[in-house]
């Protein structure tokens, strides 16, 4: 996961995110989740895939509390819908 990771762009930790996301998840299966679990959808949070992505991330960001990439996780949890689907 870690060869997703970007450093050396504008908000690295967001961009980040953005392209590990969909290395862990179909759009067909993020539109069945969300962050918490609310809804009737599964909660990413609780899978171990959570556990994978954020530890990618914090060994490339250290120092940052992954608000930014929480925030990434969600929209694009979010907009799945809106994404071309799997079959």
């Amino acid at each position: 996961m870690s060869s997703y990771v970007r450093t050396n762009v504008v908000d690295p930790e967001r961009k980040s995110a953005n392209r590990i996301l969909p290395q862990l998840l179909t759009n067909s299966l993020a539109t069945k989740m969300n962050l918490e679990g609310g809804n009737k959808k599964i909660a990413f949070r609780s899978l171990k895939l959570y556990k994978v992505f954020q530890g990618t991330l914090q060994a490339a960001f250290k120092d940052s509390d992954l608000e930014i990439a929480e925030d990434a996780l969600k929209r694009w949890l979010k907009d799945a819908k809106y994404r071309k689907q799997d079959v």
